[in-house]
């Protein structure tokens, strides 16, 4: 196999290809910035390879960036551009490859793309324009290629796996018997194509049944009642207020110019457990810790909170409580913020609380929930206090606080929130990270994704990431170039 001529350009568009695409179209940013990345390096495994011609690299990955950029994410919508578009055509240099080799090109160049997007970032840290001063970090959910409709309990799985042995046992005692008649090495042997689907049935339900499983040992409350049998990963997230087969995707986007700098793909419905991982995926990215993140109250558990107080990063993060009141300040003025365990003032001394109405909340004993030690402080003076009703509910009528048994470190922590300056940087937050959700799923229309798998959804996470923080690029580029034109007026 060898590579295609990837300078065709002279051919295609004659004297000049500035007639046929104009000199500032976010096409040639692409094509430029892509250019700088050295990728005709993994060219090399294919120039001295029997076969047809490969297509080069660099032309690929483009094709992939600027179709995710217009919204397109089917290969063969992409195949059709490539024959149709202008832009398409000299990204590609006029080259028109198979939508299969488009797909197998996508699917099996995952960790090409995560170079190339560790690219832009880099290329961004170079123009200034990504300091790692803040960085906001959410979450965004996309639906699955996976019919929610189409589901499957455990016991129903059990059930369809004892059929398909029976009949593969069938078909391989018929097997055996024809052997016997016909001989081993006779073409007769080959399996009909229903058993072959009969066996790929059979392997992916042993998947969905082992991720099942899985999940079932790992649920620490409600355990998972069924899984989908076309994308067994894929898992029932909250996305616009519906309830859908997805996957969700943590990124995490400088303030500067909301470039982002770090992605992680997971199926898991919550944020709780990302806030270390993706400070972590930040350093891997960019080469660096931020020196602030910034997050929702999704990201935040008390156990996240005090492992990350132990690195550089300054973590804001609030608890659900404080970020309820930071997001509407009518709820610090109700009854049940007046009486929640955060307003309850901790003498560290006495290792005891007072509450609002002056008073004492004792330690009552040590317990373990869920492995972890907790601390439980009740109040023995209830009855006759006029705030017994916002204050509890408890039948026996006395307020109780059962905490984390380092729950004094974990206060101290909150405490920043109480500031202005700390109040401030966590309303900046949505500006910085949440514009970029609104770009995939509103202006490029990507609300559902194309490949199935954990794995797929990575990679389709990467090309999205890699062509939002090549518009920024461009932008940039084309705000210093009116800038520079201005100055020379």
């Amino acid at each position: 196999m060898a590579v295609r001529d990837y300078s065709q350009q002279g051919e295609i568009w004659g004297p000049s290809p500035d007639l046929a695409l104009p000199k500032g179209h976010v096409a040639r940013a692409l094509d430029e910035i892509i250019e700088k990345m050295d990728l005709d390096r993994y060219n090399e495994r294919r120039r001295h390879t029997p076969g047809e011609a490969a297509y080069d690299v660099r032309g690929m990955v483009k094709i992939l960036i600027y179709a995710y950029s217009r919204g397109i994410t089917s290969s063969r919508e992409m195949a059709r551009q490539c024959e149709e578009n202008i832009a398409f055509q000299f990204l590609a240099r006029g080259h028109c490859p198979d939508f299969r080799t488009i797909a197998l090109f996508r699917r099996n160049n995952r960790d090409l793309l995560r170079f190339v997007f560790g690219k832009t970032v880099e290329l961004a840290r170079e123009m200034g324009i990504v300091r790692l001063g803040l960085v906001a970090i959410d979450g965004v959910k996309l639906t699955a290629n996976a019919s929610p409709g189409r589901k499957m309990t455990k016991a129903e799985i059990e059930e369809e796996l004892r059929k398909l042995d029976a009949y593969l046992g069938e078909v391989e005692s018929s097997d055996r018997c024809e052997d016997g008649a016909y001989g081993a090495d006779q073409r007769g042997d080959e399996l009909p194509a229903e058993i072959q689907q009969a066996q790929l049935r059979k392997e992916k339900l042993e998947k969905a049944y082992e991720i099942l499983r899985a999940r079932e040992t790992a649920a620490k409350r409600e355990k998972p009642e069924n899984i989908s049998p076309e994308d067994p990963e894929a898992a029932w997230v909250k996305n616009n207020g519906k309830i859908v087969r997805g996957y969700n995707g943590h990124v995490a986007a400088d303030a500067e110019e909301q470039v982002i700098v770090a992605v992680k793909a997971t199926a898991e419905p919550v944020d709780s457990e990302q806030l270390n991982p993706m400070v972590r995926e930040v350093e891997k990215t960019a080469g660096e810790l931020p020196k602030q993140v910034v997050a929702d109250s999704g990201y935040y558990t008390d156990a996240a909170m005090l492992e990350a107080a132990k690195g550089p990063t300054e973590c804001i993060v609030p608890d659900s409580q404080t970020a309820a009141e930071l997001n509407n300040p009518k709820l610090s003025e109700s009854d049940g913020a007046a009486y929640h365990a955060n307003r309850f003032v901790y003498n560290e001394e006495r290792d005891e609380f007072t509450c609002p109405q002056g008073k004492t909340l004792r330690l009552l004993r040590n317990r373990t929930r869920r492995g972890e030690a907790v601390k439980i402080y009740r109040c023995a003076d209830c009855h006759d206090c006029p705030a017994r009703a916002k204050c509890t509910e408890s039948a026996t009528g006395l307020r109780s606080i059962e905490l984390r048994a380092d729950h004094a470190s974990v206060r101290k922590l909150r405490e920043k929130f109480n500031t202005a300056e700390f109040k401030a940087i966590y309303r900046r937050r949505k500006a910085i990270v949440e514009p970029i959700f609104g770009r995939w799923k509103h202006n490029w229309g990507i609300r559902r994704l194309r490949l199935r798998g954990l794995a797929g959804f990575s990679l389709e996470l990467h090309l999205l990431a890699i062509a939002h923080n090549v518009a920024k690029l461009f932008t940039v580029q084309q705000r210093r170039a009116a800038v520079a034109v201005a100055g020379q007026c």
